[in-house]
């Protein structure tokens, strides 16, 4: 699993938190379905599901910073970062709208 670099580590810091609603330190289901609709993503219960298991290594069905880092530096994590790329995080208006790195070009 390579290394994640300090600026990728706040990067997904901005996100995680954007994506913990309550800010008690993980991300549930219901906080991730809430963003994605909040963001025009019309998701089910199934594919919220889905983006949990990818990261949840604990089996708790929620998601901490560790475990996001990891799923999101083993490449296993796809579907959240697929859906992360498309906006960019905008810290005065507290959305995430990422942006992939071929459109900062």
């Amino acid at each position: 699993m390579p290394a994640l670099t300090a600026d990728q580590v706040t990067e997904l810091r901005k996100a995680f938190d954007v994506m913990d609603a309550n800010k008690d330190g993980v991300v549930t289901k219901d906080e991730l379905k809430t963003l994605l609709k909040g963001l025009g993503e019309d998701v089910t219960d199934e594919v919220v599901d889905e983006m949990i298991n990818i990261a949840d290594e604990n089996g708790d069905g929620k998601v901490q910073f560790d475990e996001f880092c990891k799923a999101a530096s083993s490449g296993a994590m796809w579907a959240f970062i697929s859906i992360l790329q498309k906006f960019k995080f905008n810290t005065s208006q507290t959305i995430l709208m990422w942006e992939s790195k071929d459109s900062r070009k």
